[in-house]
């Protein structure tokens, strides 16, 4: 009857929810939304609506009722840079509410390597190099109109530690990596993989930190 196609048919739809890294918007990730299979429904979360305050301690808060916004009691989760230390953290305090976990060279491992103004040089350079002047001078004029949030948000990506949280994560968790990610090394991907618990991890030859933007067919391929 009606009632029941009406059923199957919800149960096909594979809802997404999608953490952009730093500074990106919905533009960066149009290719990774126009190219989705048929069945899922795509949530883009940007960093600059969720805290618009930039209430950083406020984080989990912000993304539990984005899913009541748009009434979402579970969903997986795709998290990039430091999109990924934020569902990464929500897994793991809400792992009733995640379906499963996409951890795409994902922020959460900290080093005490190169400092924040290092990481945030050699991400300006690889987003010029990438995308262009132009593309460039228009991020650097996004970062700008929220200085204080941003600042925030690249001290929290850089700092933040979620080794022991990972430990504890008990959804399917996919790891993602681009082996020349010169942001969030190819180690601190394996790290990830080797603590939470059954998860898999996907390294990409060739790929640099954001090739989930520039190649998305590469994520749909491998899900």
């Amino acid at each position: 009857n009606e009632k029941e196609k009406f059923s199957y048919f919800i149960m096909l739809i594979k809802n997404l929810v999608i953490l952009w890294g730093w500074g990106r918007n919905d533009r960066s990730f149009q290719g990774l939304i126009y190219t989705a299979p048929p069945g899922w429904s795509i949530y883009p979360i940007q960093l600059t609506d969720l805290l618009p305050d930039g209430k950083i301690e406020e984080r989990m808060n912000a993304v539990g009722q984005f899913l009541k916004k748009h009434k979402l009691q579970k969903a997986s989760f795709l998290g990039h840079s430091v999109g990924g230390a934020l569902a990464l953290e929500f897994a793991y305090h809400y792992p009733e509410k995640v379906e499963r976990l996409f951890l795409i060279d994902s922020e959460g491992v900290h080093s005490p390597g190169p400092g924040i103004s290092d990481v945030m040089k050699a991400f300006f350079n690889s987003f010029r190099k990438k995308e262009g002047l132009i593309a460039f001078a228009k991020y650097f004029i996004r970062l700008a109109r929220k200085p204080v949030l941003h600042i925030k948000l690249g001290r929290f990506a850089h700092h933040i530690d979620l080794q022991k949280e990972a430990k504890k994560v008990k959804v399917p968790t996919v790891v993602m990596w681009g082996e020349k990610d010169g942001i969030t090394p190819l180690w601190q991907g394996k790290v990830l993989h080797k603590l939470i618990p059954k998860s898999r991890m996907i390294i990409f030859k060739d790929q640099g930190h954001d090739w989930i933007i520039y190649n998305p067919e590469l994520f749909w391929k491998n899900i």
